[in-house]
């Protein structure tokens, strides 16, 4: 089944060992184009400084659900590494238009782990 590539290619990255990961991602995208396949291979290439075949795949998979905030997070991260504030800038503040309250989880963790004196 192709699925056992993409199957693969997330246990590798759990693992850590992106340069794994990476063909097993690109070789189930040639099979089967999902979402979730193109941002974990955008993931991994970030994670290894590919930045532009990273910022590729995290635009296709924006492209093919853009009303995920996390997509535009990825990309946002990867266009900051390669040097471009501005359209990094942009893709944040399109991840408070697609979802308000992407952030909240993440704001109640903070002050959680403040009041435990954690953070």
């Amino acid at each position: 089944s192709p699925y056992t590539y993409n199957s693969l290619a997330l246990c590798y990255m759990e693992l850590g060992n992106l340069s794994r990961s990476i063909p097993l991602f690109k070789h189930f995208l040639e099979l089967i184009e999902t979402c979730e396949a193109h941002h974990e291979l955008a993931r991994c290439l970030y994670e290894t400084k590919e930045y532009i075949e990273g910022a590729v795949h995290a635009t296709r998979a924006i492209e093919m659900e853009p009303q995920r905030a996390l997509l535009y997070i990825t990309r946002s991260d990867i266009y900051e590494a390669m040097g471009f504030a501005e359209l990094s800038k942009e893709d944040l503040a399109t991840v408070l238009r697609v979802d308000p309250y992407f952030h909240q989880p993440y704001l109640e963790e903070a002050e959680r782990l403040e009041n435990a004196n954690q953070y």
